[in-house]
């Protein structure tokens, strides 16, 4: 089997797509603030806004993570490693399935609520979600710290690096963006922009991801011929 990538090339392209994502979405996020969300313009920007769900950015972000747990599956189906370590490519599968299903079915919103009566959380943890998956990563880092460490250093470092810029986004700016909405209660320019940077470093994060994952296949399996230059 072959396949003939340039994977610079092919990683240049998904983060220029995203990037045109952001610039459509900012154009979104002013004529909101200039016109209203009334009108032909608006009604049909809306639909590249990061902050909805029937939106083309969470389609992309959908399609991404899926791609990354096909090809997770892939080298778990192709591994030559002891059981144990083939097994965890399996693992991170099955995460990236969850996470793009989260995606478009907002589970974790859902969730927010839970754990928002349950623990009257106020002020960044006001979107109460990020208690729950923040320790969920912290334990998927535990449990996988001994495996990214076996693995080649470029191919360890891109993971790290990956997952700490989607982290970051998904995390990290949803709690600066949680206090803004625990504070105004109401979703403004200011909050909008966070999302807007929220979204396109998970976006990027993914995209970093699916590049060391070809990466990774390209040196680990022989039945692929991927080009990089």
């Amino acid at each position: 089997m072959a396949i003939n990538i340039n994977l610079k090339s092919f990683f240049k392209k998904l983060t220029l797509f995203i990037s045109f994502l952001l610039v459509f979405n900012l154009f979104d996020i002013l004529t909101r603030i200039h016109f209203g969300s009334t009108g032909i313009v608006s009604k049909l920007s809306i639909y590249f806004n990061f902050n909805e769900e029937a939106s083309i950015p969470t389609l992309y972000s959908f399609v991404v993570l899926f791609t990354s747990a096909l090809l997770l599956f892939f080298i778990f189906n192709n591994s030559k490693a002891n059981k144990l370590k083939s097994y965890m490519w399996l693992g991170l599968s099955l995460i990236f399935i969850f996470l793009a299903i989260d995606e478009i079915l907002q589970i974790h919103e859902k969730l927010s609520w839970v754990v928002q009566n349950r623990l009257n959380t106020t002020g960044i943890f006001w979107f109460a979600w990020v208690i729950p998956y923040f320790l969920f990563a912290v334990l998927v880092f535990l449990i996988y710290a001994r495996f990214l460490m076996g693995l080649e250093k470029k191919i360890r470092n891109l993971f790290i690096l990956s997952g700490i810029i989607f982290v970051v986004g998904a995390i990290g700016f949803e709690l600066i963006e949680s206090n803004i909405h625990f504070t105004t209660r109401q979703l403004n320019t200011k909050y909008y922009l966070l999302a807007s940077c929220e979204e396109f470093m998970e976006m990027f994060g993914v995209n970093l991801f699916i590049y060391a994952l070809l990466y990774h296949i390209k040196n680990d399996i022989a039945t692929l011929n991927i080009k990089l230059y």
